[in-house]
């Protein structure tokens, strides 16, 4: 797991967004993204099995439980 606020080659972009604006105030939220990649020869060979959308599904799982979030019954389902 990546935990990252901000990199330093993003000062400028923070800067025009957010100080260097006549806004008196400013309310910066904290994200969330989690990301799974896989290959497109390993996707199409997965799709190739039909098994591509049970690895997505198992992925998205594996995603949410590595955070600590529980998904609703229907985007488990197989």
């Amino acid at each position: 797991m990546e935990l990252r606020l901000a990199a330093a080659s993003e000062r400028s972009a923070f800067d025009e967004k957010l100080t260097a604006t006549w806004r008196d105030k400013v309310n910066v939220c904290a994200g969330l993204e989690l990301r799974w990649r896989v290959p497109v020869e390993d996707a199409a060979v997965l799709d190739a099995r039909e098994q591509l959308e049970e690895r997505v599904r198992a992925a998205i799982v594996e995603c949410a439980n590595a955070v600590g979030l529980t998904l609703p019954a229907f985007a488990t389902r197989s």
